[in-house]
């Protein structure tokens, strides 16, 4: 895995602008991991995915995270201050794998399944009934006399054991008025409005540059970002 480049930004917010947050983390998958085939990026597990995420995130922007959530009790902003640490149990530096099938036990028989994808969700987004449709892809096997419900809740109980990293959360406490909060923390949602945010500053740096030099978009990203600075800081930008 290897941290954003100006050129992966740019790609990235060009052809997520329209896309979904599914969409989009594929995308920021696919730039972390150019050698890597689509169908096994598409595969991996949320968790999977996520860690993969945390992981490029600190490659790109560093360690700290900083943002505001709303408090349900007061209605003010809070400001919080994380750690990529806080939030990834386990740096990812190998190559992505696919979600494995993997067994376990069900009221006494036993299920197969494996942990929901990008894929998975894509696909079950297209059904009338979603949850059934996500539940049809994930449990592979099962016997016939569990019912679906029942299946549902052993694939939400089983998924907090092999694929932890897909549900992310930190919790605080209000400073206005003293009320505790949980919170999930959505990686794909975050990262993209830093990658938004610095799309945006290249594109205007960009402009600028070919505007004071006459340089073509290609030209300017082959300069090292100390020397796209030192120009900039040239031409009064």
């Amino acid at each position: 895995m290897r941290g954003l480049q100006t050129r992966d930004i740019l790609n990235i917010w060009e052809y997520g602008y329209n896309a979904s947050s599914l969409q989009r983390g594929l995308l920021m998958l696919q730039a972390a991991y150019p050698a890597a085939e689509r169908d096994v990026l598409v595969r991996m597990s949320i968790g999977s995915r996520d860690a993969a995420l945390l992981t490029l995130r600190r490659l790109t922007y560093g360690e700290q995270l900083v943002g505001f959530v709303t408090c349900e009790s007061c209605a003010e902003q809070i400001e919080f201050d994380l750690r990529i640490s806080d939030l990834l149990q386990q740096p990812v530096l190998t190559m992505p794998e696919a979600s494995t099938v993997q067994t376990a036990q069900v009221q006494g028989s036993e299920i197969a399944f494996h942990a929901p994808s990008t894929l998975d969700l894509l696909v079950s987004q297209q059904a009338e009934d979603t949850q059934l449709a996500l539940l049809q892809r994930c449990i592979r096997d099962a016997p016939d006399d569990i019912s679906l419900d029942d299946l549902w809740d052993a694939l939400t109980a089983l998924l907090d054991e092999v694929d932890p990293q897909a549900n992310i959360s930190f919790e605080g406490v209000c400073v206005y008025c003293g009320t505790a909060f949980y919170r999930l923390f959505d990686i794909v949602q975050y990262l993209w409005r830093e990658v938004e945010q610095s799309a945006r500053r290249a594109f205007r740096d960009i402009h600028a540059l070919a505007t004071a030099y006459g340089w073509s978009q290609e030209e300017i990203l082959a300069l090292s970002a100390w020397r796209r600075q030192l120009y900039l800081s040239m031409t009064g930008n």
